[in-house]
């Protein structure tokens, strides 16, 4: 069965083909099946961005020259560079690209990405499956077990596929950006294994002497002009103190949610839906959910995702945006800019409850589950169209169920200690999602909360926009509003 899905790389334009890094070839985005085959994933429709290609493997004189040794077990300067790792690939991406004077995408150990980054890359595994697909299968364009007297060759010694692009399929299989995968046979497997589905999962230590990298980079921004959307009327959540957590025992992971601890929280704006597949796409430009319908829920959105989208909304919006990074691995946010942000997980909590109106529920707005959320047992385990439970006290949709929505704040344990705006702690490595979904084993108690890592994506988390109350310019999404804070309190 095929499943749409959409991934982020950077813009396409005739313009950007002209200006291709020595090196590397343009190749022109577009729609394509991936996948499918016995014992491969299964086929789903992808939509890849325009992004750069090298035209060649990475040699092993491009590799000393970076990082001053070669670990390869064929040696040649014209050979691919082999057995190495993929952090070790990481490594040579940000020290080559400092050495061009370029922004590294990685951070030190690659746990993070800065997608915006002008530097050398890993493929991800479509960008990489999307450019093998232009290859002809043929034993005459690829070095395999029956021509290569097991052992590597030089690059570019057999013909190109059709993007310009050398042996994408034999000689050294390819390491990805997307989970420690390698993709495109070598020469020690027969010829019968020459398939662009295929895939193999390693570790990010593991080596082998057919095993090298293939660099990509993102081709220039030239976007397509986007469509200002207002935002529907947000909802005024007037400030107030609650009890944040809970000291129940018993349940999924309930020593998270402990102690139950006093919080005082400010006021803010908060939109009565999840973002909505429809806006996210007015914004992105791609959908990257796996159920697929216009007042869906987006999902399938990563932490990462989530920040860029809201600081993209709101330049489109004319606003100004909430987050700015420091590097690869640091964001920080700016809760006096009037653009659109993540809620902290003290204001995503405090709305669940109700705001001041303190609604003393296990779930948003109700003890009955059915009443106010889309959980396993109701949506046939899958998103519903935002809005279509009853809301909470202050006007506020799904928020138990449906998708669990990603929050500002880094994971920590609780503190007994009375807090005011709390933002979290400055650093982590896990991030929070608060809510449940509708997918099995998701809690929906409204103080239980989620984790994963910035990237992590799942058809069960989405997001759900605020903005700061004094923001100059809030659009209520009144027609005949001025776009003023007035015009939102009355909304």
């Amino acid at each position: 069965m095929l499943r749409k899905v959409s991934i982020f790389c950077l813009f396409c334009s005739i313009f950007a083909y002209a200006q291709a890094p020595q090196g590397f070839v343009f190749v022109e985005g577009s729609v394509f099946v991936m996948g499918g085959g016995v014992g491969q994933k299964a086929a789903q429709q992808v939509t890849v961005a325009s992004f750069y290609m090298g035209k060649y493997e990475v040699t092993q004189a491009e590799w000393q020259t970076v990082m001053g040794t070669n670990p390869s077990s064929f040696i040649g300067d014209k050979l691919p560079v082999e057995s190495i790792s993929w952090h070790d690939a990481v490594e040579y991406c940000n020290k080559r690209s400092l050495k061009e004077g370029l922004k590294p995408v990685y951070s030190s150990n690659g746990d993070r990405i800065n997608i915006s980054a002008n530097g050398y890359r890993l493929p991800t595994e479509a960008e990489w499956e999307y450019a093998a697909r232009a290859y002809t299968k043929s034993a005459a364009v690829s070095w395999h077990k029956d021509n290569s007297n097991d052992t590597t060759h030089p690059v570019g010694t057999k013909p190109a596929n059709s993007f310009g692009i050398y042996d994408i399929m034999g000689n050294v299989s390819e390491l990805t950006q997307d989970g420690y995968v390698y993709r495109g046979t070598a020469f020690n497997e027969p010829y019968l294994y020459l398939h662009a589905r295929q895939r193999y999962q390693s570790t990010p230590a593991s080596k082998s002497n057919s095993l090298g990298l293939r660099l990509v980079r993102n081709a220039p921004q030239q976007e397509t002009p986007i469509p200002v959307v207002k935002p529907a009327a947000m909802i005024l959540v007037e400030g107030g103190t609650f009890t944040m957590g809970s000291d129940v025992d018993g349940g999924f992971d309930t020593e998270r949610n402990q102690p139950a601890h006093q919080v005082t929280v400010s006021t803010f704006y908060m939109s009565p839906y999840e973002v909505t597949q429809t806006e996210w796409r007015a914004t992105m430009g791609y959908n990257t959910s796996y159920y697929i319908g216009d007042n869906l829920p987006v999902e399938q959105v990563s932490w990462d995702e989530a920040i860029r989208y809201c600081n993209k909304r709101s330049v489109a919006e004319g606003l100004q945006p909430t987050y700015r990074w420091l590097d690869a691995d640091n964001v920080v946010l700016d809760r006096s800019a009037n653009g659109y942000r993540l809620p902290t997980e003290a204001e995503w909590e405090y709305a669940a409850r109700g705001g001041n109106k303190h609604e003393p529920y296990s779930f948003s707005g109700s003890d009955d589950l059915d009443a106010v959320g889309w959980d396993a047992d109701n949506s046939n385990r899958r998103t519903q169209p935002v809005g279509t439970k009853a809301a909470n006290g202050l006007g506020i949709y799904d928020m138990t169920g449906n998708v669990a929505e990603w929050v500002w704040d880094y994971y920590e344990a609780y503190s007994a200690e009375v807090q005011k705006d709390p933002l979290g702690p400055t650093s982590g490595y896990l991030h929070i999602n608060r809510g449940g979904s509708s997918w099995p084993d998701s809690s929906n108690a409204i103080e239980f909360r989620e984790v994963a890592e910035a990237s992590y994506i799942h058809p069960g988390i989405g997001l759900r926009l605020v903005r700061s109350r004094l923001a100059p310019s809030l659009v209520a999404g009144k027609a005949d509003g001025d776009g003023t804070q007035a015009d939102a309190e009355k909304a």
